[in-house]
């Protein structure tokens, strides 16, 4: 009941995550008020306990001198002497009786304000749970949701398609296309390079909750591994764009699309001096390629490249 130190805090994303957050700060300010109050509590019972074995302590020695010496009492100008004139040993068993439940009564005291702070506690508790648990369940429900965009049955055609992505609202477009080298340092490589170096692939784009595109990658056909290339780096894992800055919005599939197939045409050039991997797997060479450089073939390239 005392335990909820490891409360998940990550409600921060949900509008309601700092009002949980006041809520459970609240709760744990109460919690230790009301420890204080039980400390509090218990040692008032024990000073109580202590003063009245002090006074116990006294009352038997003025019953002592009472014994030994008796007692007067002045009654108007009369003065009364009393002294013992018998005693009577009382059975040990009664006397323990006596002691045991007038401390039973005390602790039954104790028990009843002790069960009631904690009732109070736990009630506090209860609360703060319900409101986690309607509070999470919004959360999950929030991360389920996946908006959808418009893409139609023309779009599928063109190469792209769509799934959700890992974060919160992030799509995850795929598009088919070619990967194919034309270019050397934007010379023409020979036919010959440009067939070794043709293959089906697929361009990942990955989009965020703004529309705002946070990646590029160029993946395998088959399975969506990574494609390794003259320009992946980080062992295939990252792919480099040079000067080329794709963090642009889209508005519309179509802006996907363009995108992707301006970065498989950007693609088609090796630049020299941003090479990450000068011997791709399944693809020629670094001098392979620079070998075969062939300036009078014309691709008729749509785009000029630059890094």
């Amino acid at each position: 009941m005392w335990e909820i130190n490891n409360i998940n805090q990550n409600l921060e994303e949900s509008k309601f995550g700092k009002e949980i957050n006041e809520e459970i700060s609240s709760f744990l300010s109460d919690k230790e008020s009301i420890k204080e109050e039980i400390i509090q509590i218990l040692d008032s019972r024990i000073t109580n306990e202590e003063s009245d074995t002090n006074e116990n302590s006294e009352s038997i020695k003025n019953l002592r001198n009472i014994i030994d010496n008796g007692f007067s009492i002045r009654v108007g100008d009369q003065e009364l002497n009393f002294s013992l004139s018998s005693t009577k040993t009382l059975p040990i068993d009664d006397i323990k009786k006596e002691f045991s439940q007038i401390y039973k009564e005390k602790l039954s005291k104790i028990k009843l304000e002790l069960e009631n702070k904690l009732e109070s506690l736990n009630e506090s508790f209860e609360t703060i749970k319900e409101k986690l648990s309607d509070e999470l369940e919004k959360v999950k429900e929030n991360n389920t949701k996946f908006f959808i965009p418009d893409i139609t049955s023309e779009h599928a055609k063109r190469g792209l398609s769509i799934v959700k992505g890992n974060k919160k609202d992030e799509i995850i477009w795929y598009l088919r296309g070619t990967y194919k080298i034309k270019y050397f340092d934007d010379i023409p490589v020979s036919k010959e390079i440009t067939k070794l170096t043709t293959f089906p692939a697929v361009m990942e784009i990955i989009t965020n909750d703004d529309n705002t595109i946070t990646n590029v990658k160029i993946k395998t056909w088959t399975d969506l591994s990574n494609f390794h290339h003259y320009h992946s780096v980080d062992s295939g894992s990252e792919d480099c764009w040079g000067q080329w800055n794709f963090s642009e919005k889209w508005k519309t599939p179509d802006d996907i699309i363009n995108l992707g197939n301006r970065a498989f045409t950007i693609l088609q050039n090796i630049n020299s001096d941003s090479i990450g991997n000068n011997d791709p797997r399944n693809l020629p060479s670094v001098e392979q390629v620079r070998s075969s450089l062939d300036s009078t073939i014309d691709y008729s390239r749509e785009e000029d490249i630059f890094f």
